[in-house]
């Protein structure tokens, strides 16, 4: 069996060559790694950016539609509350509840639990972040608003007219009446921060059964 045993450099010249040659071995695989991650963190935060200003955009078009139903359902909350006030007779049409979109947000919970939220510019991280807020602040009231409507529709519908349930019915209103104020001011805080970030709502389509006039009907 024989032993190579490897040549020894000649000279110092020879021993920086094989070094170097080495080093930028190194150095040329560290910056593909590199520009290989690069691409894909760069690919996940453009994936990440569109998912999150898609459902923004739904958010914000849900919004929309409430506030263009806003006049209606101002109007509606006067008659119900006269109709209740005088409890002459019944209802023409039955009482319905408004087009109360849901408010999403579970790109942004997939988003925050992921790394790629990590790699977005600070100041456009805290943007999403407060959007999210005012749109879970949003939510809560439309939640609440909803449940309000719930109770004046089984009331209103119910076809009892006694002194004790109109009341409840009128309390009902008001309750409705107030949340729906604060939830549309609060859109005045949503807005600034829609502009921040380049974003408008989408025009969302109105479900069967359901325009934006129809609680402007009379009751």
């Amino acid at each position: 069996m024989h032993f190579h045993l490897p040549k020894p450099f000649n000279g110092w010249r020879e021993f920086g060559k094989e070094y170097g040659i080495i080093v930028l071995g190194v150095l040329t695989a560290l910056a593909f790694e590199q520009a290989v991650e690069s691409l894909h963190w760069h690919s996940e935060v453009r994936e990440t950016r569109a998912a999150l200003r898609q459902e923004i955009a739904h958010d914000l078009g849900a919004l929309k539609s409430l506030e263009i139903e806003n006049g209606c359902i101002d109007q509606r909350l006067d008659a119900l509350d006269r109709w209740a006030a005088s409890g002459d007779r019944p209802l023409a049409r039955p009482s319905r509840t408004p087009l109360l979109l849901t408010i999403r947000s579970s790109a942004w919970e997939v988003a925050k639990t992921g790394q790629a939220a990590s790699h977005f510019p600070l100041e456009e991280r805290l943007s999403y972040a407060r959007m999210y807020d005012l749109l879970s602040n949003q939510w809560t009231f439309i939640q609440s608003e909803r449940a309000a409507w719930f109770r004046i529709d089984a009331l209103a519908n119910s076809g009892m007219r006694d002194a004790d349930h109109l009341a409840r019915v009128r309390d009902a209103v008001a309750d409705a009446r107030e949340i729906g104020g604060i939830r549309l001011r609060n859109r005045y805080f949503v807005d600034p921060v829609a502009d921040e970030l380049g974003l408008k709502p989408d025009k969302l389509p109105w479900p069967p059964g359901h325009s934006a006039g129809e609680l402007c009907k009379p009751i």
